[in-house]
């Protein structure tokens, strides 16, 4: 009973870690694929923001005031020498004098665009435009004290800037810095597998996109160095798995966390009420069980007391029949010992009968074994007369007659293959006396096939269908050739000779009978066939067929009872 109840509990475990891990599974490819479309979306805001710069740049390089005011800025190493420099254009050129710094902060509130810094790098150092909602502060070689914690954490997209007409003269950079919780704000990660996502630079830089959570800069730089693809890294007691993005165009790999406690909050519920479910079926197939164990003690006790009256010599059942027995093991063992005991009981009131109709049938087997030994007796008188009166061929076919005679009645109704080939071949010498001159044959088996049980006397009757049917008294070669070989499943025994040809239709005629067991016409075959079938059970086979030479072929499949 303990080992039953183990069973339920380790199957009913067994089934929740199988729909846990189905779950699980489903849940992270969900993960996976979710990561693939925050990846896409990730990738389009990139581009977004570099074609605003594009654009802008695009824009400056249209008007040859903003072309000149941007150089204005990368070759002044100061405020002043920037200044100076704008009110000399504005003498020449007054016209045409527009500013880059409020260009791009026109640009930036008109547009609500991320961008929050713009970097001017010439050959006068590096001076700064800093965007807030509603201002702009322009800085030359300065340390910019609101924000500058925060201009450090954005996405940056660095261009070269060139002389008008020569793309070989680079002037120097301008650097866009976006903020990144800004640019990134369009990703919702609502209803999703996904717990976070952050940009890394290869660099240590790590930019948190969106649901930072619980999650560190040095988890996010342990999954970003990761080779793979995917995979999942130890948080706590927790796995944390991610996913890995690289982009052709920007300098940044994007990548994406979850851990299992995040991914399957939103199943948890069914979980919990599947599990419950599971654990309920599995108790109250335990409870079932019990029951069924307590209605088998019974019966039990009923076979105990059946057995135990048995051993005193009293054939009755031990307790009174139930009114329904169990429809299992126990139920059955007690109603056959139910059913033994009548049996026996009635068994032993005809005992002395059947004792003495034994005595008497023993009495006949004795007596019966009188006439064998005198016909062995007086065929020896005959054998030995023959041999001293110099008749050879009479003697010799008297000794093969007593040896057959002897050989029939000494080997047990259940011998083995060997043995059977043996009374078969003394039968064959007796047909070869019978037909000198006229009869030939040939006996070869597979040493496998010796030891093969079997009945007594099946080969011999099939030997004399030829003899009697089959035999060609006016030729001088007449052939039975047997064979005995292993199969797969067994052995295959097959009888062939070269006698009379019968017919396709007489072949089909003679099968059909035999399968029927039709005693018209094959009252030999079908009681070989019956033997056989009734030894070896359904698998045995027999079979006639017509041999090309002339004659016939009796194939015999012997299954193998080892098995």
């Amino acid at each position: 009973m303990f080992t039953a109840v183990m069973v339920t509990v380790l199957s009913a475990a067994l089934l929740l870690l199988f729909v846990y891990r189905f779950i699980w599974n489903e849940q992270l490819g969900r993960f996976h694929t979710q990561a693939a479309g925050l990846n896409q979306k990730a990738e389009q805001i990139l581009r977004n923001a570099q074609q605003w710069v594009t654009v802008g740049l695009s824009d400056v390089y249209a008007s040859k005031a903003l072309t000149d005011d941007m150089f204005f800025m990368l070759q002044s190493g100061s405020l002043e020498d920037y200044l100076q420099k704008r009110r000399e254009k504005s003498v020449s050129d007054q016209a045409h004098l527009r500013s880059v710094p409020e260009y791009f902060h026109s640009r930036v509130r008109i547009q609500e665009s991320a961008l929050r810094k713009v970097a001017f790098r010439g050959q006068g150092g590096e001076s700064s435009l800093y965007f807030s909602d509603n201002d702009a502060v322009y800085a030359f070689r300065e340390p910019y004290r609101p924000g500058e914690s925060s201009v450090s954490q954005n996405i940056v997209f660095q261009q070269a800037v060139y002389n008008t007409f020569s793309q070989d003269d680079a002037q120097g950079d301008i650097i866009f810095y976006f903020e990144t919780s800004r640019l990134f704000q369009a990703l919702e990660l609502g209803g999703t597998a996904v717990s976070a996502a952050a940009l890394t630079d290869g660099q240590g830089g790590v930019y948190f996109l969106t649901g930072q959570g619980a999650y560190t800069e040095e988890l996010f730089q342990s999954a970003a160095a990761s080779e793979n693809g995917t995979g999942s890294l130890p948080l706590n007691l927790n796995r944390v798995y991610y996913n890995n993005f690289d982009y052709v165009y920007f300098p940044y790999r994007l990548t994406v966390l979850t851990d299992s406690a995040y991914f399957l909050a939103d199943v948890r519920d069914w979980l919990i009420i599947m599990s419950a479910g599971i654990l309920a079926i599995a108790f109250g197939f335990i409870f079932l069980f019990m029951a069924n164990i307590r209605e088998d003690k019974a019966f039990l006790r009923r076979i105990y007391a059946s057995i135990a009256t048995m051993k005193q010599g009293v054939f009755k059942p031990g307790l009174p029949a139930p009114r329904k027995y169990r429809a299992n093991e126990y139920g059955e063992i007690a109603r056959e010992l139910d059913d033994l005991s009548g049996r026996l009981q009635k068994h032993i009131q005809t005992e002395y009968e059947l004792k003495i109709i034994q005595r008497e049938a023993e009495m006949k087997s004795l007596l019966n074994q009188i006439s064998p030994h005198f016909l062995y007796n007086t065929l020896e008188v005959i054998r030995s007369k023959a041999a001293i009166n110099d008749d050879a061929a009479t003697a010799d076919s008297i000794a093969a007659l007593g040896l057959f005679y002897r050989s029939f009645m000494q080997t047990p109704e259940f011998c083995e293959i060997k043995d059977e080939l043996n009374l078969l071949e003394a039968y064959l010498k007796v047909i070869g006396f019978r037909f000198p001159n006229q009869f030939y044959y040939q006996i070869s088996a597979d040493p496998k096939l010796l030891p093969v049980p079997t009945v007594k006397a099946w080969m011999q009757p099939l030997a004399e269908n030829f003899i009697t049917h089959g035999f060609d008294k006016e030729s001088e070669y007449n052939l039975l050739i047997i064979t005995g070989t292993a199969e797969k499943d067994g052995f295959r025994v097959e009888m062939t000779d070269n006698g009379k040809t019968v017919p396709e239709s007489g072949i089909k005629k003679i099968n059909e009978d035999m399968l029927a067991r039709s005693e018209k016409e094959t009252v030999g075959l079908a009681n070989v066939y019956e033997r056989l079938r009734l030894f070896y059970g359904e698998k045995f086979g027999m079979e006639l067929c017509g041999n090309p030479e002339g004659g016939l072929r009796v194939s015999i499949f012997l299954p193998d009872k080892s098995e």
